[in-house]
């Protein structure tokens, strides 16, 4: 199992140094495919926390991925 918790895909502000390159979240579709195409079946939950920043809510989203098992042999 593989278990992620990041932001959910954001503007970019949650971190304010614009002098910095950052990452931005994941959005669930890309992530969903990436893990697909490295073998894993996937739940992804939304909105597990936000992380209040600046008065702002960032929502967090949770997730769990299953490594897929070998394909079942004919008898």
């Amino acid at each position: 199992h593989l278990c992620i918790v990041d932001l959910e895909e954001e503007d970019g502000s949650f971190h304010d140094d614009p002098g910095v390159a950052v990452h931005s979240g994941f959005g669930e579709s890309s992530l969903v495919a990436d893990l697909a195409e490295a073998g894993f079946d996937t739940a992804f939950h939304h909105g597990i926390h936000d992380v209040i920043k600046n008065g702002r809510p960032y929502p967090l989203f949770l997730a769990v991925a299953t490594k897929k098992g070998p394909a079942p042999r004919d008898s």
